[in-house]
């Protein structure tokens, strides 16, 4: 099956998005001044026929973001230890940067010990970013450490960044808690690229 551009309603900076999680639009109404790449491919689930969208009087009418699966934490996993999430996130976005949603995401057992366990909350904000990635923010959320770690029932700050949509091998986010850094290399505690399930991401 074949997909027509798509580009009516998609926001500025927008990240790369598979073009069979957008929904039939308009392909007119911004064709000329909001894409930059575009190309046809068969829904086969990987990184071909993406579209990435330049900032260029591009309408931000706001969308939906819903992604679920399995991930392994890459810091983990280079550094030669287990590190498998399931995680289940999706949202409203807003044109105001608002947002209405919820994340949770729950490291499995046998996991290396010290990892944040099971974490979650509500998704409050968003922003579309600069360099092409998009950032969920949950303000309030709690943390339950599966390994008898630590316990936080709200109170929490964090942001979720997708870096990558699409499925196993190409999806790919991070979570940041403020101070809080892997011991590995640095980076955000948790850098996830799926091994099932999918994130995808629609725009009014």
């Amino acid at each position: 099956m074949r997909y027509r551009r798509a580009t009516q309603g998609l926001s500025c900076d927008a990240p790369y998005i598979p073009m069979r999680s957008l929904g039939h639009v308009n392909r007119r109404h911004h064709e000329e001044t909001c894409v930059s790449h575009t190309g046809d491919f068969s829904g086969s689930g990987d990184a071909r026929g993406a579209l990435r969208l330049r900032c260029s009087q591009c309408p931000v009418d706001g969308g939906t973001i819903h992604g679920g699966g399995t991930a392994n934490m890459t810091d983990l996993v280079a550094a030669g230890f287990k590190g498998v999430s399931s995680f289940g996130f999706e949202a409203t976005l807003f044109s105001d940067g608002s947002a209405r949603g919820h994340f949770d995401c729950v490291d499995h057992m046998g996991d290396l010990p010290g990892y944040p366990g099971n974490v979650f909350g509500d998704i409050t904000r968003w922003s579309s970013n600069a360099d092409g990635t998009l950032t969920l923010f949950v303000t309030n959320g709690s943390l339950v450490g599966t390994h008898g770690g630590f316990v936080a029932h709200g109170g929490l700050a964090f942001a979720v960044t997708i870096q990558h949509f699409g499925g196993a091998g190409v999806g790919h986010w991070t979570l940041d808690f403020p101070g809080v850094v892997s011991p590995f290399n640095g980076g955000p505690i948790c850098q996830e690229l799926l091994t099932s399930g999918q994130i995808v991401v629609r725009w009014n």
